[in-house]
């Protein structure tokens, strides 16, 4: 590939990226399955990180997403 097309293929990837983020935003909180899913973890584990206090659930019983990025991925 040549540095053009290298840089067409990746403003093209970037502009995929951008619209499906635009068309499927984050949500604000995660279930625990969800948050076991996205950090590549057993739902025991979330759970184990929950008792230990590294994550909490707001008062619905769910994750904030914020904890979800700032937690270590597997």
């Amino acid at each position: 590939m040549t540095p053009e097309h290298i840089e067409i293929a990746t403003e093209a990837a970037i502009k995929a990226v951008r619209i499906y983020a635009e068309s499927h935003p984050r949500p604000l909180q995660v279930t625990q399955i969800q948050a076991a899913d996205m950090l590549g973890k057993s739902r025991e584990t979330i759970r184990r990180m929950i008792g230990a206090g590294e994550l909490s659930l707001n008062k619905f019983g769910l994750i904030p997403i914020g904890q979800i990025d700032q937690a270590p991925i597997s």
